[in-house]
């Protein structure tokens, strides 16, 4: 490294040549411009992979998450980075997220059992039902919450919801699925709101 007189280099900075100029503390500073090393071993391009599945894995359903994980200490980053690290699954560069781990949204409302899907091909449309049965003394889940139900094409990674739609005691809902969606590639997640939505439940997956 090398200090040179702003007298004879001036306002220069950047990389010129072999070198690289830059000021600090008032001073010109030359240094020899170092390619950084890249390796590339299979460690580091797994975690690379990891990194853009996690991402664009996610984006689809960033809208779902902040709105699903509203209130919690949990950001939509936080979960990048614990699906990242935790809900990718395979052997690099084989490797994929596991959704049924993924967790849409969080809260303290009761949520149903068990809930499943069926397809009806005519009119590509998915019927869901849930168990409606809550302890009677629960203070956590009521007769009329409101089902929300979050659909998730992996291929295309696109995402639409349907709210509002059902009350928890109807144990059931048809959600119209876009025509050029095909159902082997789509999740579905089951929540729970009330209140104006400021109450919800932690998230359920559901796979036809």
């Amino acid at each position: 490294m090398a200090k040179v007189s702003d007298s004879v280099l001036g306002n220069i900075s950047g990389k010129i040549g072999p070198v690289v100029v830059y000021t600090r503390k008032g001073e010109s500073i030359v240094r020899e411009h170092v390619i950084p090393k890249d390796p590339q071993t299979p460690a580091q391009l797994a975690q690379r992979m990891k990194l853009t599945l996690a991402n664009s894995g996610l984006k689809p359903l960033k809208n779902h998450i902040n709105v699903g994980y509203k209130g919690t200490d949990i950001t939509y980053r936080k979960l990048v980075g614990v699906v990242m690290r935790e809900y990718i699954v395979g052997d690099y560069p084989n490797l994929c997220i596991d959704y049924s781990r993924v967790i849409v949204s969080k809260g303290k409302m009761k949520l149903p059992m068990y809930a499943s899907a069926e397809l009806e091909n005519k009119t590509n449309s998915v019927n869901i039902s849930w168990d409606t049965q809550i302890p009677s003394n629960s203070k956590q889940g009521k007769a009329n919450d409101l089902v929300v139900i979050v659909c998730f094409n992996e291929k295309l990674l696109e995402s639409c919801t349907a709210s509002k739609t059902a009350k928890r005691e109807e144990g059931f809902v048809s959600v119209a699925l876009p025509k050029y969606w095909k159902t082997d590639d789509v999740h579905f997640w089951l929540y729970l709101t009330s209140n104006f939505a400021q109450n919800r439940s932690d998230s359920l997956y559901i796979k036809i």
